[in-house]
């Protein structure tokens, strides 16, 4: 980016600052079919971190194909088209995301489904909805 004149300057200085910032910070993928939680989760979570949301599956594993990889997979399992479950599968599939904290995020409190989510490599099971306090613990501890 130029910088020519002295108020562009300063505009360019913090559009950098803003820019390293985003890049120091662990980023985030959350995959949800409904948008007030999109909303909602990237509203706490993105003073810390950066945060991607999607509202499919189809578009996450698009964006993995793009190149994108995040430290961390926040998970919905009741999505049309391509189920939580159906994007587990397949996002462990692809070999440059073997390393990548999946977690659940869901509404559902089935047992069977958190066995499930544990049996299939998810590293936590977070139970919607979910306080801010919560939600951020969870998170940093998933991310250490």
């Amino acid at each position: 980016m130029a910088c020519n004149y002295r108020t562009e300057l300063v505009a360019c200085i913090l559009k950098v600052t803003l820019d390293l910032n985003m890049l120091s910070k662990k980023k985030i993928l959350v995959i949800d079919d409904e948008e007030t939680i999109l909303a909602m989760t990237k509203s706490v979570l993105q003073n810390d971190y950066n945060v991607t949301t999607v509202n499919s599956a189809m578009a996450a594993l698009n964006l993995f194909l793009e190149g994108y990889t995040p430290h961390l997979i926040l998970l919905d399992l009741n999505m049309p088209e391509i189920s939580g479950w159906e994007a587990l599968l397949r996002i462990r599939s692809l070999s440059n995301l073997l390393h990548i904290q999946i977690a659940i995020y869901t509404s559902s409190d089935d047992p069977k489904d958190k066995k499930k989510a544990k049996e299939m490599g998810a590293v936590d099971y977070i139970h919607k909805p979910i306080s801010k306090e919560e939600l951020l613990e969870k998170t940093a501890k998933l991310l250490k």
